[in-house]
């Protein structure tokens, strides 16, 4: 039997979003979302089966201590066949790690910036010199930054950094 990538995803929606349910929980959700879990006889469908195995796997479907596999996720294997589960165990849509990848980017024209993303995570570098944040805080009439501004350069610390400019910094601000 292929697998059903619509049936899989119907298996996966309750865990979605970082979901944690019971397995009898877990199994009440995908028979409201359609998927038929058990025969009349009382023993899994092949399709649930299947589908199922193919999570566990994939490593797709995992319990609290991150382990996937049957007996670890609450199924039981009884000798009737019928299906049988703890439904207290608690399962989730198993975390894969992130794969960090380097990356070469090649411009085919020049890249001039001042403020410019590249790379993962989403962190962007901003770079801009003392002297034109003054000046733009200074022009923006916002008194709450003047002001917020004006401690930071009265800070010794930050007084040491920067040096014997800070004294015009701060009339710009006056």
């Amino acid at each position: 039997m292929k697998i059903d990538q619509e049936y899989l995803v119907k298996l996966l929606s309750p865990l979605d979003d970082g979901n944690i349910l019971t397995l009898s929980a877990y199994l009440s959700e995908v028979e409201k979302l359609g998927v038929i879990v058990c025969e009349s006889n009382k023993k899994t469908t092949e399709m649930f089966d299947v589908h199922l195995n193919y999570m566990i796997s994939k490593k797709m479907i995992s319990n609290m201590a991150r382990q996937s596999d049957l007996k670890s996720l609450g199924f039981l294997s009884p000798l009737s066949g019928e299906l049988s589960f703890l439904g207290h165990v608690k399962i989730m849509k198993a975390e894969k790690e992130e794969t960090i990848s380097n990356s070469t980017f090649n411009f085919n024209a020049p890249v001039t910036t001042q403020q410019a993303q590249f790379g993962n995570d989403n962190t962007q570098n901003v770079t801009i010199n003392m002297q034109e944040l003054v000046e733009k805080v200074a022009a923006s009439g916002d008194k709450e930054a003047k002001g917020m501004l004006m401690k930071l350069l009265e800070n010794p610390t930050v007084n040491g950094v920067i040096g014997a400019g800070v004294s015009g910094l701060i009339g710009l601000l006056g």
